[in-house]
């Protein structure tokens, strides 16, 4: 479990991690390293070979996220991210979005475009806009694109999309479909990849199991770890090739 990492690190007056080897590699460090910075506090890195600390001059990852909510969503989505801003120093760079089922190729060409990652604040409503951004053609998504590019680049569109989405439960209307039935739960593993993601411990259930009513925010917590480290990872669509010119 990853939700009590944060209170750690905030509760610390300053963190050490070590530098090079497999800490510079791992996902778990850097986002150590990373919220302790968005957090202000003080950052030090240990290099073992020498013995040396140094102070780290370094910036957090951008929050350059699309926060996607249902169209009814503002108040429990505002809380949310309310609680984000002020507890956690966690603020992203624009609001959020409403999003409606007729608008889905736009959005999904204009999160292409943008190459961000995507929250879904999932309900009853956004669940179904978010698994049919999963579904419709590419030559679709490829029309709404307000650029000139061939639509066969859009064939993998899904993969990407899902790869740079994070899916978090915010309203109490939906839950991930699963089954005592080990044949049809497999069956909803392989062929729900939003459900796939939350019985695989990648979705982010954002309503307390004591009140259906309130945010758990022990899994807001959990929220800013899976969002940081997927921040951490993400590529964009395109690869970034300046073309030839003759």
């Amino acid at each position: 479990m990853s939700d009590h990492i944060v209170p750690g690190i905030r509760a610390c007056g300053a963190l050490i991690y070590l530098e090079g080897g497999r800490s510079e590699e791992s996902l778990w460090v850097n986002f150590e390293r990373d919220y302790a910075l968005r957090s202000g506090l003080r950052v030090i890195a240990f290099d073992p070979k020498n013995g040396n600390f140094r102070e780290d001059p370094g910036r957090p990852v951008p929050l350059r996220v699309e926060l996607l909510i249902g169209e009814d969503r503002e108040d429990r989505a505002g809380r949310l991210l309310a609680w984000l801003k002020e507890e956690r120093s966690f603020k992203f760079d624009r609001a959020p979005t409403r999003v409606k089922m007729k608008e889905i190729p736009l959005l999904v060409a204009e999160l292409i475009q943008d190459g961000r990652v995507t929250l879904w604040l999932l309900d009853g409503h956004l669940v179904g806009v978010a698994s049919l951004a999963l579904q419709i053609p590419p030559e679709m998504v490829a029309e709404a694109y307000p650029g000139v590019r061939a639509a066969p680049e859009f064939d993998d569109y899904a993969s990407w999309l899902s790869e740079n989405s994070l899916y978090a439960r915010l309203s109490p209307d939906w839950h991930p479909t699963s089954s005592q039935d080990s044949d049809i739960q497999e069956f909803i593993l392989s062929e729900y990849p939003i459900e796939r993601k939350f019985w695989t411990g990648w979705g982010v259930d954002l309503v307390s199991g004591q009140d259906e009513a309130a945010i758990d925010w022990n899994r807001a917590d959990d929220l800013i770890v899976r969002l940081t480290l997927l921040l951490q990872r993400s590529q964009p669509f395109f690869n970034d090739q300046e073309e030839e010119t003759s």
